[in-house]
């Protein structure tokens, strides 16, 4: 759920600060992103990364996220497949932005 949010975070970052009004974020986390929604900003585990979260979305109305299964996200699981097939023992950068690019 942490990295969930932190990316989520980052990401509305990036977005505001690029301009975007409106954006749509998707994702396969179903419990982050019920938290989200139903704004339950109670939990302890990631409390105030997820106020930071809502707070970005309750201040932007433009921006708004919902669930997609795994299944149906092939962006985002290729992300993953590729994270997860670099070498822990080797140190390597992921140019996530140049790699997208690739695939768009």
């Amino acid at each position: 759920m942490v990295v969930e949010l932190l990316t989520l975070r980052e990401a509305i970052g990036w977005c505001l600060g690029l301009g975007f009004a409106m954006v749509r974020f998707e994702g396969d986390a179903k419990v982050v992103i019920d938290k989200i929604n139903s704004r339950q900003a109670s939990d302890n585990r990631v409390g105030a990364i997820l106020e930071e979260v809502l707070h970005h979305f309750d201040s932007h109305p433009g921006l708004g996220v919902r669930f997609v299964g795994r299944n149906n996200n092939r962006v985002a699981h290729r992300v993953a497949r590729k994270t997860l097939s670099l070498s822990p023992t080797m140190s390597r950068v992921f140019y996530f932005q140049a790699w997208l690019g690739t695939r768009m």
